[in-house]
């Protein structure tokens, strides 16, 4: 996942079962700080943040346009029922 960067690798900690590494989050923080830059980081975050507020805009308005459909849908049925 990571590469080297300066020369080292990530500790990680051992365990059973299959092969599966797991990191601390500090050692991640710091990698990305020596890989990235602050500025790079930063950068990279906005850019996070930006994607995820998109994503929630998608699903909201998916959301707003299903219960459109559900009360168009049961509208519909109600309206046909009190005409038979």
């Amino acid at each position: 996942f990571y590469e080297p960067v300066g020369g080292g690798f990530l500790p990680g900690l051992i365990s059973t079962g299959p092969p599966t590494k797991w990191y601390a989050h500090s050692h991640l923080v710091n990698l990305s700080l020596r890989k990235h830059g602050t500025a790079g980081v930063v950068k990279k975050l906005e850019a996070r943040n930006k994607r995820d507020e998109k994503k929630r805009m998608k699903e909201e308005e998916a959301e707003q346009a299903r219960q459109r459909l559900m009360t168009a849908a049961s509208t519909s049925t109600a309206d046909g029922a009190a005409a038979a």
